[in-house]
């Protein structure tokens, strides 16, 4: 299935996102590495990116407190 879902070309979906989008990113992220954070910030209209210092691909285990921060202050604007 994760094969399957990694050759899935989505990229030309973005541009269809229109909901105000929070996109979080760990900066040392192995999986998925940061560059496509930057992309998927150019190609969905109203997003943010915030990126998280010394934090791989499990931002929830890595940092849960920094994240929760920044989906608070997020949610809040």
């Amino acid at each position: 299935t994760i094969k399957k879902v990694l050759q899935e070309d989505l990229f030309s979906d973005l541009a269809k996102i229109k909901t105000k989008t929070l996109v979080v990113w760990g900066a040392q992220d192995r999986m998925v590495p940061l560059e496509y954070a930057h992309v998927f910030k150019e190609n969905i209209e109203n997003s943010k990116l915030e990126i998280i210092p010394k934090a791989g691909h499990s931002l929830h285990l890595e940092n849960p407190q920094k994240l929760t921060e920044i989906i608070t202050q997020f949610l809040r604007s």
